[in-house]
């Protein structure tokens, strides 16, 4: 399993494609959807609404035609295969992004950032009082209730310590659940923040140095160097690999585990020029 590598959302690098095979005066991706066009003052020729376009589950879904290709596959077939998406973007395969301050706010500025918000946690108070809409806990307090109505009202009865039994082992339950439930609320909250604080190793600057970088600091456009058993962290386009394989249960609910290569440019002198009626999915 050794090292892979991708460039994080939607980005990926090969052989063809120059600056000069795309014209700003139309939509790069025109056949796949109508979008504002970038001003001629930017360095990406790509907008995070295109990129979007590489991810979309229709999209890198295997088609059920034989000779047909994954739509993602074609998308970045119309960007010039992995040379070229990396010519849009401004990055390199090699190196990465340059990553100096401007590099970085000016992918930001664009793309966004890649920090995933952290939920807000419902209170103690709040889970406690969602324990008592459940219907079952409604009935027996209504039926405590009446019980104990009915025993204010017998002379010398002690049945009201029946209700009172009731009401105590109702709160005791629910205070219980309502503690389980807060634990699990901040579990899941430091994991998120586990996630925005992984760190991931990247290629950056004119030689491409080797750095490692919490992920809420990637940008559109990084190198990752990828390890076994590392998570992915975020959208990104296979451009190195050896056997690899991805856990995406939970982007595909039918699928645990799928294996991943990257898309290849044979060049315009061979019978065919890519290795994409294979279905590679580097996605």
């Amino acid at each position: 399993a050794s090292t892979r590598k991708s460039i994080l959302s939607m980005t990926s690098m090969d052989e063809p494609g120059s600056m000069e095979d795309f014209t700003i005066g139309t939509p790069l991706l025109g056949h796949y959807k109508k979008l504002p066009l970038l001003t001629n003052k930017s360095i990406f020729r790509l907008n995070k609404e295109d990129l979007t376009l590489f991810f979309e589950k229709k999209n890198i879904k295997e088609p059920d035609n034989q000779g047909e290709c994954r739509v993602s596959l074609n998308i970045l077939r119309d960007c010039g295969y992995n040379h070229g998406l990396c010519r849009l973007l401004n990055t390199d395969k090699e190196t990465g992004i340059i990553g100096d301050k401007k590099d970085l706010e000016r992918r930001q500025a664009l793309f966004g950032k890649h920090s995933i918000a952290l939920p807000k946690i419902q209170s103690f108070w709040t889970l406690l009082a969602r324990q008592f809409e459940d219907t079952n806990v409604i009935f027996l307090i209504w039926a405590a209730t009446i019980y104990l109505v009915f025993s204010i009202f017998s002379d010398g009865s002690t049945a009201y310590i029946e209700s009172l039994t009731i009401y105590a082992g109702l709160l005791f339950a629910a205070l219980i659940s309502a503690f389980c439930d807060w634990i699990k609320e901040r579990q899941y909250l430091k994991l998120k923040d586990e996630i925005n604080n992984q760190e991931v190793t990247v290629y950056r600057g004119a030689f491409g140095t080797c750095v490692s970088i919490p992920v809420r600091d990637l940008v559109v456009g990084d190198v990752v160097d990828i390890q076994q058993g590392d998570r992915v962290p975020a959208d990104c386009i296979l451009i190195e690999e050896m056997n690899i394989t991805v856990d995406q249960s939970m982007y595909f609910q039918n699928q645990t585990v799928a294996p991943k290569e990257q898309s290849v440019y044979y060049g315009p002198e061979g019978a065919e020029p890519d290795n994409h009626k294979y279905h590679p999915d580097p996605f």
